[in-house]
Parts: C-alpha cells; sequence; structure tokens
C-alpha cells in the first residue's frame, strides 16, 4: 500500500478476492482507498476484467463478492476444525512430526531423534554466532544436510525449529 500511496502503482492484479483482502470490510476499505488514489483492481477469477468499483453496480457486486469470499473462508476454517477434533478423538495425529522427534512404537509418542537432536543444538550454534537464518540454511544445504522430508534448507525451517527451541 505504500508503494500505490507513493503512485507507483497503477493497477493490482489479485487472482481471487478472497486472497486479496482478509474480509469484507478489509476489501471496501482498500478498495476506497484504490479509487481515490486511481488505481484500477483486476481480479483473475472474474476473467481479469477490472472492477468498476466507482459505480453503483459495480461497487454492489464487489460488496456480494467480498461477503461471499469472506462466508467461503469462515466455512472453510469450521470444516478444517471439524476435521481437526474428529481426527484428535480417533486419537490420529495432526500435522507432520517436529524436526528432532520420530514417532513411536505406539503411533502416538514423540521419541527424541538423536541426529535431529544434533543437528537442533548446532543450528542453536550457528545462529548464537549471529548467522541469519537464511545463512544458516544456506550452510545446511551446503553440507548435503536434507530436511526432514528430504529437501532442501529454507530460512523458514531454520526459524521454525529456533521458535520451538
Amino acid at each position: 500500500m505504500a508503494a500505490v500511496r507513493a503512485g507507483e502503482i497503477q493497477s493490482i492484479v489479485i487472482t481471487k478476492l478472497d486472497r486479496g483482502f482478509r474480509n469484507t470490510i478489509d476489501c471496501l476499505s482498500t478498495v476506497d482507498v484504490l479509487d481515490k488514489i486511481g488505481v484500477s483492481l483486476h481480479i483473475i477469477d472474474l476473467g481479469g476484467s477490472s472492477v468498476d468499483s466507482q459505480s453503483p453496480a459495480g461497487r454492489f457486486m464487489l460488496t456480494v463478492l467480498a461477503a461471499a469470499a469472506e462466508m467461503e473462508r469462515g466455512q472453510i476454517k469450521v470444516r478444517c476444525a471439524s476435521g481437526r477434533e474428529r481426527h484428535r478423538a480417533e486419537g490420529k495425529t495432526i500435522g507432520g512430526l517436529p524436526f528432532g522427534y520420530q514417532l513411536g512404537a505406539d503411533g502416538k509418542t514423540l521419541i527424541p531423534d538423536l541426529n535431529e537432536q544434533r543437528l537442533i543444538s548446532e543450528i542453536k550454534s550457528l545462529k548464537a554466532q549471529g548467522l541469519s537464518l537464511r545463512a544458516i540454511a544456506r550452510e545446511l544445504n551446503d553440507r548435503g544436510i536434507k530436511g526432514k522430508k528430504g529437501g532442501a534448507w529454507q530460512n523458514n525451517q531454520v526459524r521454525a525449529i529456533l521458535a520451538r527451541s
């Protein structure tokens, strides 16, 4: 929005309305700002057409679509919560195993993985030496150390490990 206000942007393209805004109020207030500055908004899943938010009909359509997107997001949230609750009731795990642990023989208990625990200690040490998250990820990749799922390290994975430790 700072670039929009500075006049550096003439139009904004978003893939879906619900990906561009948190809720209906956020959408309408942001579009008000865009209208005042003269920045057009294009929404791909509406055919990529510019939304004429300055006309009464265009504003009405945008309001209805934003409200529908907010409702759908709420329904997804409810369905996901229901699914997680059902998994818990069935004794199933939710999400992946945290780095540094393996699943025990009972399928529920987390058991420390000694190799991954050593790597966590090393990551903490590298951070204590002043390395950035990106530099730590690069160091692990340069050494050929793979992440939990066998892929390359990213700085967000390093951040998550440090936050849990």
